[in-house]
């Protein structure tokens, strides 16, 4: 047997091998044999990480100084509300949540939204009354493959958990999410919510593969 032919024999052994591995991710716990070779593959998922607080800026004071209005969601926080703005230069407040992942991976990332009433907005020099959370609430979600923001309607849910798409992580505390009271929406016209969000993992990320160099000298 030429050189050659001995090694397109191993690689094809590795791109069985290879194969091999492609289809245990895919099905995790699965086991099987190739060439007498058996390899246990197992995915374990994380339980969901849940950042309840997030930080925000300006720090909590009262309503009109900070501009949070803060209430208690059914989760045993609190929560907080903002008016939003539409001019940039006007814009004031956020909050960001950064999670603490336990492994690498894309996780499905869900902002919840707690119920409220009307609220009425009361400082010397400005009254409002807000019936409704607005409905371009924008994310900006930082994650392995860069940022992307985006916009969700927060008004339809009352102590539900609204999805705002699926990410990849990579493990530790890499990854945030924000979201300020910038909006397309007329000033002051709703309220922005700011509660828990979950990250919730779903599957592994794109395997990298590197197969052997193989010389074209071979005789």
């Amino acid at each position: 047997m030429s050189n050659l032919t001995k090694r397109l024999s191993r690689l094809g052994c590795w791109l069985a091998i290879i194969l091999f591995i492609i289809a245990s991710l895919v099905s995790p716990g699965s086991a099987r044999s190739v060439e007498g070779l058996s390899i246990q593959a197992t995915i374990t998922p994380a339980a969901p990480v849940i950042v309840e607080d997030p930080a925000l800026t300006p720090v909590y004071d009262t309503l009109c100084t900070s501009h949070w209005y803060q209430i208690q969601n059914d989760r045993g926080h609190n929560a907080y509300l903002t008016l939003n703005v539409k001019n940039p230069a006007n814009s004031e407040n956020q909050g960001e949540w950064r999670p603490t992942l336990p492994q690498d991976g894309y996780y499905r990332v869900e902002a919840y939204i707690p119920d409220h009433g009307t609220i009425d907005w009361i400082c010397p020099n400005f009254q409002r009354t807000v019936s409704s959370d607005t409905y371009d609430a924008r994310y900006v979600i930082t994650h392995a493959n860069g940022k992307t923001t985006v916009a969700a309607n927060q008004a339809p849910f009352n102590n539900e958990w609204l999805s705002l798409g699926e990410f990849q992580f990579r493990a530790g505390a890499t990854g945030s999410v924000l979201l300020t009271d910038l909006n397309g929406e007329t000033d002051f016209s709703h309220t922005i919510a700011f509660s828990a969000l979950r990250f919730t993992w779903t599957r592994p990320p794109a395997l990298s593969l590197h197969l052997p160099a193989i010389s074209r000298n071979a005789g």
